[in-house]
């Protein structure tokens, strides 16, 4: 019964030897990891976006309706 445990006492630090040993020698490789950043209403106001530029297509284009 003696002999069991002591062997399987040595076998768990062989074991623990090993896999300590093999997640240290490999390096996985870091995954990109992308945040979004939302801008602050400070620099909505400072950026210099032109309004007819964003809504042009509203007022120039043809209606889909218009298109048939």
């Amino acid at each position: 019964m003696r002999l069991l445990i002591v062997s399987l006492f040595f076998m768990g630090i062989i074991m623990a030897i090993i896999g300590y040993y093999r997640a240290n020698s490999e390096c996985p490789l870091q995954k990109t990891k992308y945040k979004f950043i939302p801008r602050t209403l400070e620099e909505e106001q400072a950026s210099n976006t032109s309004v007819y530029a964003i809504f042009k297509g509203m007022f120039e284009d043809q209606a889909p309706k218009d298109k048939m």
